[in-house]
């Protein structure tokens, strides 16, 4: 009696013990792709996979639940129920923009694909699977969005505007940027230009600038003030607003001509593709300019040093007549020597004169 009572304890728990056996071997994991989408380019993809152990035979999946908390109040909704043959949306919205994805025939690998990725899609998001078996939850995954930057709009105020744009010298002018920063959030930088300098410089004056609450698109807004005084030198004047942000994978600027009146000035070249060819032209001109001069002071300095080297002979001949004889006199080895003398000495004097 005591072994049949043992017999039919066995043969009453063993289908539990391995139905036990199985629960342990079943688990579904949750993961996230890419693990920084961007906003409007990457698509999202929670994938949702089981892992299920054959022994002694396969588990039956019957449905597969995706769900999703906001991220402020932990609140957990339904999104998605995805049965074999049927799928059932719960969440109308995210619908709109958003696909299943059987990678697996088994319906072990289920992928919820959300594209392009969109602000609302910020959220903890994980799964479950109702088997044969029971139900197996997934753990939960933070999703975590990136926003590249850009810029809405360049203004600026004047009291003493003459037209749109256009100032008069020694203007106060206000110039006001704003846009999107990002996520992570970027930060304004100014430069201006000039054609005297012919490139953008930073603007190291004073800047205001002031950053809002998180909008809906996921990133901040903001705005950047600087106020700038009009001077002589402000020629070809522009200044550009730029957004530096580790998401900007090219330049996010604005730039915008400013035409300052009362230089002396036609303020027409912009930005400098042609102050170039004008500086060329300028330094070709006045290198002809500069040659012309030269020929001429030489011939001139030349003449007169022929003009100046007879008066400076007839000048030593009146005050040293006893030094002085006729050059061609070979008489007098102390003349011939003295006219070589004051000939070589007064041409040495008079080439100095012509090259200075």
């Amino acid at each position: 009696m005591t072994g049949l009572l043992q017999y039919s304890i066995v043969l009453f728990y063993a289908p539990l013990l391995i139905t036990s056996q199985r629960h342990k071997q079943v688990t579904v994991e949750l993961s996230v792709l890419p693990e920084k989408p961007v906003i409007g380019e990457d698509t999202l993809t929670v994938r949702c996979q089981g892992l299920v152990n054959s022994f002694p035979d396969n588990i039956n999946i019957y449905s597969i639940l995706f769900f999703a908390a906001n991220a402020k109040n932990g609140e957990r909704t339904l999104l998605v129920n995805i049965e074999k043959n049927r799928t059932t949306w719960l969440d109308q919205q995210l619908q709109h923009h958003a696909e299943i994805s059987r990678p697996s025939d088994d319906n072990t690998v289920v992928e919820l694909l959300m594209a392009p990725a969109r602000c609302s899609d910020q959220r903890v998001y994980s799964c479950s699977m109702q088997t044969s078996y029971g139900t197996f939850q997934s753990q939960t995954e933070n999703t975590i969005l990136e926003a590249k930057p850009f810029i809405e709009s360049l203004n600026i105020y004047s009291d003493a505007f003459h037209s749109e744009w256009t100032v008069w010298q020694n203007t106060e002018i206000s110039l006001t940027c704003s846009g999107k920063l990002g996520k992570p959030n970027g930060r304004f930088r100014w430069s201006f230009y000039r054609q005297t300098i012919d490139v953008f410089q930073e603007y190291f004056g004073k800047q205001i600038d002031s950053i809002a609450e998180e909008t809906d698109n996921c990133q901040v807004s903001g705005s950047s003030v600087i106020v700038y005084k009009t001077n002589a030198w402000d020629l070809g004047l522009m200044f550009r607003c730029e957004i530096v942000s580790p998401m900007a994978d090219k330049e996010i600027n604005l730039a915008q001509r400013i035409e300052v009146l009362g230089l002396g000035i036609k303020n027409t070249t912009y930005p400098a593709e042609n102050a170039n060819t004008v500086s060329y032209a300028a330094i070709f001109v006045g290198a002809v300019i500069g040659f012309i001069a030269i020929i001429v002071l030489l011939t001139t300095g030349i003449y007169y040093g022929v003009q100046y080297k007879q008066v400076v002979l007839e000048y030593f001949q009146r005050i040293c007549p006893w030094l002085w004889k006729d050059g061609k006199d070979t008489d007098s080895v102390m003349s011939v020597a003295a006219y070589d003398f004051v000939v070589d000495r007064v041409d040495i004097v008079l080439s100095v004169v012509d090259i200075r």
